[in-house]
């Protein structure tokens, strides 16, 4: 078995001088520019900690000649403008214009035609520990004949407060721009309080403003439109019609402790803010920040940039520490989860976001500044350029310490100190980063096959065709270097890709039809992308859209949707042109909404129809206090459902899980198709345990389903009598007694409970799964096989199964007779385990797991359900998986490794996690977590250096190695296991679709009755490691099958069906009312959801 999980390897040029792109230098071009800055003087890091943050880049055609021109902005040095002359050549006409940027601090720019006159104008943010005088904004009116006029106050456009950038558009719908200015607080003591971020105290001064153009000039309406004054240090501000309304959202990314903002247009009356319905997570320092349709789905995805290195010893050297106790206040304080790396955020049919940065490949690419999507290549999909580095290494955590201990950073009071502390702080240079699309959510770096490698601290981006050849060229600004232009050389491939470039003509005063959204369609394929102003960092890109489109020599259409209602739609369009389309040729919709098909879902959501709806109650408990180095709680995986007619009435009725001190509820179903709580039963008395695995079976062979649940969880001590099973006899309609003698001494975490008859005797045999022993993770825990004699169970596990005993830490499990013997054999999942295939042989059961091909299918499996997908009469498995939207990834290979023993000979022991970074091994957790838990290697690694720089064998000995107990897993992603025929299996993943989050629940039906078998899948983890976040961007997934194997995935525009929960289970109910198919899902900590079979 050979399965690669996640490869995200960068992709290597064989040929150095065939890359994509070509730095030509600044003698070639004439651009000279260096954005030098003296960090040695009155402004340092200590009192303007933005003193890196570096300038920003803007192109456009400011002369109508049809070549994009530059201006690059310096924090200390004059900013410049450059005229293209052609031919990558390019003159400094920045005193000729007329432009100066004067004193202070500068940061972005944006190039925008404000006055609606087709001429581009310029826009200049100013920043800065400096008078309030030399903080004002500039903007540089174009008179049309290559010289400006600064009209900044005559526009009320002179912003005097800290402003990182702006972003011109016209959120109100009325033909002209409007514009969202990006400020911050002068005061940076306190960026790390998180208390202080969500203080009321804010000013107008310091906070970001929405601007209204009213004419002749620009007026505040942030507060009376909804958007409140804030103490927000926003470094990126984007627009677009997110939930394609017709007006124009904003979304701003905040950089420390303060949540991003996520504000909904109310068709131009005001904003509503929407973070927290429609996110789950923001990144921790957001900042730069690009909108795109990433997948061509006709949906706008979101980018957001971060800080989090790669590679292992930048993250164990340099990663920001943040501890558990942070984790949880940050979540009680600002209810929202925040993470310190890239993110993604993928947008789903419903509005909400699904966050796939990990997944991708996108998650982690440093100190990073500008996000930017464009196709590089032309192949019809957006790439994605993400710069980063800083001039000097503010997070090297040994030199924090050294010169600060605990002390606060930027209260350094004298120059001389901040001057030395500054010369002697480590410096680094970094490569940016270059991912290539590979047809929808996921990216190859293509930083050395594109050109792109150069070790340098880039911080503004933009891009230009500055050559007119169809490709798009880079422009980036760097620190303390000049400023770099590539040429895109995909003109001179052999095969170049085709393209079509569309300039549009606004009516009124948006001449560059900005928030206009165009839609291509060629050759089967679709694109769709929306014109904005500020992209990425600091930086605006030429108002122009451009399309890549592969092979393609005509386009079948082009549809553009302007703001305000008109569209046009144009036919037959040939490729690699410039294509100017006038607004005034456009047709206004009077219903826009009367062409939209109103297509059906295959399920609804009901309310759920009862009236006491039963919602699952965590205890307070909290892993990580205990168990330090696991890698997920293992104290919340409920609650699992069972479904059955118990009360004889012909109806499905169900019994849900509780947690620990919550009982389990059965509910029965009436008449009506209503679940009425049945109460009275016995298992109300034992509502300490917490309940796992659920069977409704006949366990004395009088016909009435009784009840076996398993007791489970982390929470308990080993020897808890809260970890016995419980078995319940059926009495009769429904009641249910509680019966201790029946079952053995079973004190296990277990997890499920199947049965079957296995010995042939005509009564029903169980096997009991054991998930964990509490505080000992990873060691195995008891599993068993019960034989049922007369009614009462037996252990006969040792006699039947030895191996079986300590198999591992079972997740789920199923009986099948997988070779056609007529004799059911056992199929095991779980953590580090493989699929565990045990066949019946002779009345015992031997494990032939290498013999059916599943030998390496190692993983952290958590449900399995079988059935013959392929058709082919023989059982089939799907299998859920832990997903490939995590850090940790694996393969034969590079597999996640953990060892675990007692290192430190304090009697406990130490689970320690390794995987794989950039093809080095690394531990999972950082020095302080690892030095927590074994305090003794604090000595060894007294600075974070010498433990980033340690691998295994310098952290172990080889005997230390030898004599630890040691799991792997090669394998995360969810599978179809086809069943080959005599005894052999062949794994083949899941869709990409079903790869985003762990799954746990999995049911198997014909939903729309092609005698084809469906799958439904659900899943998600919220119990993940805290560093790393929650594990939820599934939504649940429908998978139509074909009858051979295959799975198409219907997402919920067509399933309708859409679950932003921590789902672990689910279930299918018949309605006694409808008789249709209802699907029942069970979340942890959480309501009960229920989704019917709509009639076809």
């Amino acid at each position: 078995l050979h399965i690669k999980c996640g490869d995200q390897s960068p992709v290597k040029q064989e040929n150095g001088e065939n890359t994509l792109y070509e730095l030509l230098s600044s003698t070639t071009t004439g651009v000279k520019f260096r954005n030098d800055v003296d960090d040695l003087g009155d402004i340092n890091p200590y009192n303007f900690i933005y003193v890196y943050n570096g300038g920003g880049v803007a192109t456009g055609d400011i002369n109508n000649d049809g070549l994009p021109d530059i201006f690059l902005t310096g924090n200390q040095v004059k900013s410049v403008l450059y005229l293209n002359l052609s031919a990558f050549k390019f003159k400094d006409i920045t005193a000729a214009a007329g432009i100066d940027d004067g004193k202070g601090w500068t940061t972005g720019v944006c190039m925008v035609d404000i006055n609606g006159d087709g001429f581009l104008d310029i826009y200049i943010c100013k920043s800065g520990p400096e008078k309030t005088e030399n903080r004002s904004n500039l903007l540089f009116i174009n008179n049309g004949d290559l010289t400006f006029s600064e009209e900044g106050k005559a526009y009320n456009l002179g912003d005097a407060g800290s402003s990182t950038h702006a972003n011109f558009f016209d959120f109100d719908n009325d033909g002209d721009l409007d514009v969202y200015i990006l400020n911050h607080p002068e005061d940076f003591s306190k960026t790390s309080d998180i208390r202080f971020q969500m203080s009321a105290d804010a000013d107008s001064a310091s906070s970001d403003k929405l601007m209204e153009n009213v004419g002749s000039k620009f007026i505040d309406v942030t507060q009376s439109l909804g958007l409140d004054y804030t103490n927000s240090y926003g470094l990126s501000v984007c627009v677009s019609d997110v939930n394609n309304d017709g007006w124009l959202d904003i979304y701003v990314a905040n950089d420390f402790f303060r949540p991003d903002y996520y504000y909904i247009n109310q068709n131009g009356e005001r904003f509503v803010e929407g973070n927290t319905t429609h996110f789950n997570k923001n990144a921790l320092y957001s900042m730069g920040s690009d909108f795109s349709d990433v997948n061509n789905d006709g949906a706008m995805d979101l980018f957001v940039a971060d800080m989090d290195p790669e590679g292992h010893f930048r993250r164990k050297n340099n990663d920001i520490i943040l501890t558990m106790d942070f984790y949880k206040e940050q979540e009680n304080i600002i209810q929202f989860k925040q993470f310190s790396r890239n993110m993604l955020q993928i947008q789903n049919p419903d509005g909400t976001f699904s966050e796939l940065g990990e997944f991708a490949g996108v998650a982690r690419t440093d100190w990073s500044w500008s996000s930017l999507f464009f196709d590089g290549d032309n192949d019809g999909w957006k790439d994605l350029l993400v710069t980063n580095g800083t001039k000097k290494d503010l997070h090297d955590i040994d030199y924090m310490n050294l010169k600060f201990g605990n002390s606060d950073l930027y209260k350094v009071k004298f120059r001389h100190d901040a001057q030395d502390l500054i010369e002697n702080m480590p410096s680094i240079k970094m490569m940016n980063y270059a991912f290539k699309n590979k047809g929808g959510a996921q990216f190859d770096q293509v930083m050395e096959a594109w050109g792109l490698d150069q070790m340098i601290n880039s911080q503004g981006a933009a891009y230009a065709d500055l050559n007119n050849d169809g490709f798009l060229d880079l422009i980036l600004n760097n620190a303390d270097t000049v400023a770099f232009i590539y040429k895109n050389k995909g003109a001179e491939q052999p095969e170049p890709g085709n393209y079509l470039k569309i300039k549009l003509w606004g009516e009124q005063r948006n001449s560059s039809g900005l928030g206009s959204k165009i839609h291509l369609y060629a050759g089967g394929k679709y694109q769709m992308q929306e014109l904005s102003n500020a992209r990425g960092f600091q930086s605006s890109s030429e108002p122009l859209v451009h399309f890549g489109v592969g092979n393609a020599d005509i386009i079948d259409s082009v549809r553009i949707e302007w703001l305000g209602g008109k569209h046009e739609v144009l036919y037959e369009v040939s490729t690699n042109q410039l294509l100017d389309v006038y607004q005034k040729s456009a047709i206004l919709l009077t219903h826009p909404d009367q062409n939209k098909i109103e297509t059906r879902t295959y399920f609804r959501k009901r309310q759920f129809p009862t009236n006491e709806l039963f919602i699952h109650k965590e205890s307070d408990f909290y892993d990580f206090k205990r168990d330090k180095l696991i890698p997920h709680q293992l104290s919340k995986e409920g609650p699992k459902i069972a479904v059955s007619d118990v009360n004889g009435d012909g109806r499905d009725d169900f019994l849900v899980g509780g947690a620990a001190g919550q009982s389990c509820r059965l509910y029965t179903q009436n008449k009506a198709g209503r679940f009425d709580l049945s109460k009275d039963q016995s298992f109300e008395e034992h509502e300490m345990y917490e309940d796992m695995g659920i069977l409704f079976f006949d366990a004395n062979g009088d016909g009435k389903p009784d009840l076996y649940i398993t007791s489970g969880s982390n929470e308990f001590e080993a020897n808890s009598p809260l970890l016995q099973d419980r078995l319940y006899m059926n009495t009769g309609n429904g009641k249910f007694i509680f019966q201790e003698d029946l079952l053995p001494k079973m004190i296990t975490s277990s997890s499920v409970v199947i049965a079957a008859d296995f010995d042939g005797d005509k009564d029903l045999d169980l096997f009991v799964g054991g998930r964990l022993i509490p505080g000992e993770y990873p060691r195995p825990p008891r599993s068993y096989l019960l034989r049922n004699d007369e009614g009462k169970y037996t252990d006969v596990t040792h006699e039947l199964a030895p191996e079986l005993e300590k198999i591992g830490m079972v997740t789920d499990a199923l009986w099948t007779d997988i070779d056609g013997d007529e004799k059911v054999d056992l199929v095991i999942v779980g953590e580090w385990l493989p699929i565990c295939i045990f066949k019946n042989s002779n009345g015992k059961f031997v494990n032939i797991t290498e013999d059916a091909g599943l030998a390496g299918s190692n993983g952290w499996w958590y449900s399995i359900k079988q059935g013959d997908f392929d058709n082919d009469g023989d059982m089939d498995f799907i299998v859920g998986n832990f997903g490939l939207n995590s850090i940790l990834k694996c393969s034969a290979e590079e597999p996640v490794s953990i060892y675990a023993a007692d290192f430190d000979d304090n009697g406990s022991l130490d689970p320690i996690m390794f995987h794989y970074l950039m093809g080095k091994e690394a531990t999972f957790v950082g020095r302080d977590l690892f030095c927590k838990q074994m305090p003794k290697y604090f000595n060894r690694f007294n600075t974070y250096r010498s433990f980033a720089e340690s691998g295994i064998n310098e952290i172990f000995t080889d005997k230390q190695l030898s004599s630890a107990m040691k799991l792997s897993a090669q394998i995360f992603a969810s599978c179809y296991v086809e069943n080959l025929g005599k005894g052999r299996f062949k794994i083949t993943p899941l869709l990409i679709e079903a790869q985003t989050a762990p799954i746990y629940g999995i049911t198997v039906l014909d939903f729309n009755k092609d005698d084809r078998l469906d799958v439904f899948l659900c899943g998600n983890s919220y119990s993940n490691f805290y560093e790393e976040g929650n594990l939820d961007a599934f939504r649940g997934l429908l998978l139509k099958g074909n009858g051979n194997g295959g799975f198409t995935p219907l997402l919920y525009d067509k399933s309708g069906i859409s679950i932003n929960k921590d789902a672990k289970s689910v279930v299918q109910i018949s309605s006694a009312s409808s008789h249709a198919l209802n699907l029942l899902v069970g979340s942890n900590n959480d309501s009960l959801l229920i989704y019917e079979l709509n009639e076809q």
